[in-house]
């Protein structure tokens, strides 16, 4: 959250892996995922209308300051809350801060002041001095958090900038729509089917009838973890074609194929003979190496016999 009106963090920090919201009541929109967000509560340049400024702006905003209120509270129960740039003094501040304290369960209350930090600028200080400062509740409780004071902002970007997460802070957003996306899609519909897709696949893909298991992560990972039930048949045909999958060949025969109906075409064979895999008596896999172990059995007599009706040629020409 920041209250600048300009834009350098959006054009000069962030970049485009942030989005930007200018209004209270978007804090919480269907757009907000909690991640990878700029929230201008005192309004941007880009927006006149949002812009809190006078007087009377200033008294709306802290009618209605419960927004930010919740919006930190759903920040907190994720991170630690960094305060950047703001004086401890500020009347404003601490009176949000107040108000947000307010809303801590006494057990969240015992550690706030490793959850809630005030970087506070010291004239000629090039240290990070780290003190405990006290901010009084309304009820005249006094809550202790940690303010570290400097003149060397360098030095607090560059410790920031090691909190490094694991994926980058769009990717993180972007997992989170997906969930979304994946999950109001998939709610109301009645068979359940499981499957893996890269994130960039996603918005090309039919949600509208699968109600499916989400599981974020290295295709490997979640393979080894979960089981090889879950690769698509899509995937399989791909690998058939490319053999870019790697799929391990004995767990597409016991797990994949295990269960593998009759009627339906699925290339097993590469599998079998990859894995060297003796098909055992009576077994899904094994009856359905049976029932398609000749051309003719594949094509069943529908195809053949529109095959026999096409035209046949000698020759290119």
């Amino acid at each position: 959250m920041t209250t600048n009106y300009d834009q350098f963090l959006e054009k000069e920090i962030f970049n485009n892996d942030y989005t930007v919201f200018r209004h209270q009541y978007e804090l919480f929109s269907a757009d907000s995922y909690n991640s990878a967000e700029i929230y201008k509560i005192h309004g941007c340049v880009t927006d006149a209308d949002s812009i809190i400024i006078t007087e009377k702006d200033y008294k709306e905003f802290t009618d209605s300051r419960k927004l930010v209120i919740a919006k930190m509270l759903t920040l907190f129960s994720e991170s630690p809350i960094v305060f950047l740039g703001y004086s401890f003094t500020d009347e404003n501040i601490r009176n949000i801060v107040a108000d947000f304290l307010s809303c801590l369960t006494n057990e969240q209350l015992d550690n706030i002041d490793e959850h809630f930090v005030f970087i506070s600028f010291k004239k000629g200080e090039r240290k990070l001095i780290e003190t405990k400062n006290t901010i009084i509740l309304p009820n005249g409780q006094k809550i202790p958090v940690t303010e570290i004071q400097t003149d060397n902002y360098l030095k607090v970007f560059s410790t920031l900038n090691k909190v490094v997460p694991g994926i980058s802070p769009i990717r993180i957003r972007d997992t989170k729509r997906i969930v979304r996306k994946i999950v109001d899609e998939n709610l109301d519909s009645a068979n359940a089917e499981s499957i893996i897709v890269g994130l960039d696949d996603l918005d090309n893909m039919d949600l509208s009838s699968k109600p499916l298991a989400i599981a974020v992560g290295y295709r490997d990972n979640i393979l080894n973890k979960y089981g090889y039930g879950l690769v698509d048949t899509a995937l399989i045909f791909e690998d058939i074609i490319y053999d870019n999958k790697n799929f391990s060949a004995k767990e597409m025969c016991t797990v994949r194929f295990k269960s593998i109906p009759c009627n339906l075409l699925m290339p097993v064979y590469k599998y079998i003979k990859k894995a060297n895999y003796t098909l055992i008596p009576d077994s899904h896999l094994k009856v359905y190496v049976d029932k398609h172990s000749t051309i003719d059995l594949i094509l069943g007599t529908s195809v053949k016999k529109t095959i026999s009706k096409l035209p046949h040629y000698t020759n290119f020409n």
